[in-house]
């Protein structure tokens, strides 16, 4: 059965306390309902504005587009939020997972979007099929938001065992000899940054850019690359070798990832090039620390330029970091390749459990 978008939804919008961005709590007595990423946006302890909507119900993003399932009570926040409440023989959870991957009319952006979704028509099976498929859809959600949760938390693993070896780099309160880039470094240098367009041919040597590195690891996608004959001749100051250490100068500024084996020989493009002394620092220590919290708050306060903030050569160079002993970098370099296995299992498995849930999705709803 079809059936129409107010068949099925009323809005309760109307009639509500919306509360601003300013009135938002950390804590209180009721949670706070926007149109943001954030499922929860902050608290209020004022419990007569509660929204006047039968649970559960679906909040919408009128700007966002982005759906929330809510089942507890709540208070609105302000500006392009919509409370729909579900009428009799319509299941919430099974109109939030319709809803979610319905494709809205419109451009998106910041425009009003609740009047595309008002257009819409919603499949509506009896009620016991609907509790059936929002079941077996909500079981494949929580295993691919449980997935995504374990990410994080090898994330925070490796946070954890960096401090519990190290301390904090900031406060350096385990007294490790703090030296600089210089000191630290065979060669410190720079990737191609004069017009390095002018040298791309469709195959060739692999230039690593900015967008391609990330936080301890290469992404090889939107690649371009260098002729063999310009990399072994004009360019070949800023040819690569394994294990080196490539940090991004600009927009990311600090980012860095080591040269993995199977790029040795490759070219870069206005990245800074460390090469490093392995006698005194290993290199899963430096991109480690550059990447984490601590590291970049030491990095960032190291950017100079105006409006494009970037970090150059000489700063590299000035730039003290403490350096502990090279067996206890080594040691915390090991646990972070065995996370980084880990954390490709994850991926995998994360990958499988979305295709999975994107297949329900479209046998129900396709």
């Amino acid at each position: 059965m079809i059936k129409e978008f107010t068949e099925v939804i009323t809005d309760k919008t109307g009639g509500n306390k919306k509360f601003k961005t300013d009135e938002f709590l950390s804590v209180g007595l009721l949670p706070i309902i926007d149109q943001g990423k954030d499922f929860i946006a902050g608290y209020t302890n004022e419990e007569e504005a509660k929204a006047n909507v039968k649970l559960p119900c679906i909040v919408f993003g009128d700007h966002t587009r982005i759906f929330k399932y809510v089942d507890f009570p709540f208070a609105l926040g302000a500006d392009g939020t919509k409370v729909l409440e579900v009428k009799n023989g319509a299941n919430a959870k099974y109109l939030y997972y319709y809803f979610s991957q319905v494709r809205l009319a419109g451009k998106g952006g910041y425009d009003r979007n609740y009047k595309y979704l008002k257009e819409i028509s919603i499949p509506l099976p009896d009620l016991k099929t609907q509790q059936q498929i929002a079941q077996t859809l909500e079981q494949a959600d929580k295993a691919r938001q449980q997935r995504k949760a374990a990410n994080t938390l090898t994330n925070q693993f490796l946070q954890s065992s960096f401090l519990s070896l190290f301390g904090d780099p900031v406060k350096n309160e385990k007294g490790w000899e703090q030296l600089s880039g210089q000191e630290y470094s065979e060669k410190i240098s720079v990737g191609v940054v004069i017009k390095p367009a002018s040298y791309y041919v469709e195959k060739g040597v692999v230039a690593l850019r900015s967008l391609n590195i990330r936080p301890n690891k290469i992404s090889l996608q939107n690649i371009v690359y260098f002729s063999a004959k310009d990399n072994s001749e004009v360019l070949s100051k800023s040819i690569l070798k394994t294990d080196d250490v490539v940090i991004v100068r600009t927009g990311a500024t600090g980012t860095a990832a080591i040269v993995p084996k199977e790029l040795n020989g490759c070219n870069c493009i206005d990245l800074i090039i460390v090469r490093l002394n392995r006698k005194i620092i290993n290199p899963g220590y430096l991109t480690f620390f550059f990447n984490s919290d601590f590291g970049k708050s030491i990095v960032l306060g190291k950017q100079v330029g105006g409006i494009q903030k970037h970090f150059n050569i000489g700063a590299m160079k000035e730039l003290r970091i403490p350096v502990p002993p090279i067996k206890l970098q080594q040691k915390f370099a090991d646990i972070v390749v065995e996370a980084e296995l880990l954390h490709q299992k994850q991926q995998q498995s994360e990958m499988e459990l979305e295709h999975l849930f994107q297949g329900l999705l479209q046998r129900y709803f396709g």
